[in-house]
């Protein structure tokens, strides 16, 4: 039941919030501000008040039932505030003047002045000659362009995902598996965005295999590259780390060509299950990735052949098969 003012005396006046309380002059001003937060206990509603302030740059927050009591705390803080940051400034009324609106411009950000100034000498020891405004234009250009965040684990698992989803070959899904999670176990506390061209290149010549071997491995790191940054990993307009690295472009050796003895050799040593299909790559030169596309539909026994129609627009023979 609420309570009703005797009468003759004016109902009380109604308070609105949130409630501002500041203490000391103009750039040095401590605010405090209460705030109406009524809480419920066991289903019942209560009035309850926030008093919040900053001090040192962290935001504290005080509970009360009775609102004088809040004012009260509010008051004295925001005057205890006020009188300390005054002591702390020893200082002429001009650097007074300087020292108050730094603070205060601070103040929205949750930061000390001894925070900020520290934050800015780390940050103009690696920025060295260029300014932290250059810094700032440099990441709302590019830097806002990476909006997805993830490891390099994470991102190859988009990637294969993605693969998946169009129906790429195993072959080429279990390629690109191996070799990135090979470069990933190589760097396992690296970011991709932190990665070099020389992790990179010291990566690749660190394994041992050949020349081609390895230039199709970088490919795929190329393709993993372009995919974090098509995918907003990386920033869009900017060139990767593998961009800087180099194929070997070790010249192709030539083709060597089993003979016949070498042949009956393979196929004699082969399981039963596996002769028909070294047999028809041995005879056709059909790939792995071909072979595995093959079907009975495409056996032209009338013809003695095997005919399989290619998925990109490649001129290619018809593959021949040899009866005995």
């Amino acid at each position: 039941m609420k309570a009703v003012a005797p009468a003759g005396k004016p109902p009380a006046k109604r308070e609105k919030f949130p409630i501002v309380v500041e203490r000391g002059p103009t750039g040095l001003k401590a605010k405090v501000t209460i705030y109406k937060d009524p809480v419920k206990i066991k289903g019942a509603k209560y009035d309850s008040y926030l008093v919040v302030y900053y001090d040192m740059g962290e935001r504290r927050r005080e509970r009360f039932s009775d609102l004088l009591k809040a004012k009260g705390f509010a008051e004295e803080k925001a005057t205890q505030l006020s009188s300390g940051e005054i002591a702390a400034v020893s200082l002429t009324n001009r650097d007074q003047h300087i020292y108050g609106a730094a603070v205060e411009k601070l103040r929205p950000f949750g930061v000390t002045l001894e925070d900020a100034v520290l934050e800015y000498t780390q940050a103009r020891t690696i920025l060295a000659e260029h300014s932290l405004q250059e810094a700032a234009n440099f990441f709302h250009r590019y830097g806002r362009k990476v909006t997805k965040k993830g490891s390099m684990t994470e991102i190859l698992k988009a990637m294969l995902d993605g693969l998946i989803a169009d129906k790429r070959s195993p072959y080429h899904i279990r390629d690109i598996r191996q070799r990135v999670e090979n470069f990933i176990k190589a760097h396992p506390k690296m970011e991709i965005g932190d990665v070099t061209s020389t992790d990179i290149n010291t990566w690749l010549r660190s394994l041992e295999v050949a020349g081609r071997t390895r230039d199709n491995i970088r490919s795929t790191l190329v393709n993993f590259f372009n995919f974090a940054r098509t995918e907003h990993y990386l920033p869009k307009d900017l060139e990767t780390a593998i961009g800087d690295t180099k194929a070997t472009n070790e010249p192709g050796k030539e083709n060597e060509i089993y003979t016949v003895q070498e042949m009956q050799q393979f196929l004699s040593g082969a399981r039963d299950v596996d002769i028909p299909t070294l047999a028809i790559k041995f005879f056709s030169g059909v790939r792995t990735e071909e072979m595995i596309r093959i079907r009975w539909k495409h056996f032209k026994f009338d013809k003695n052949l095997i005919f399989r129609t290619l998925q990109k627009p490649v001129r290619r023979a018809p593959f021949r098969f040899f009866r005995t």
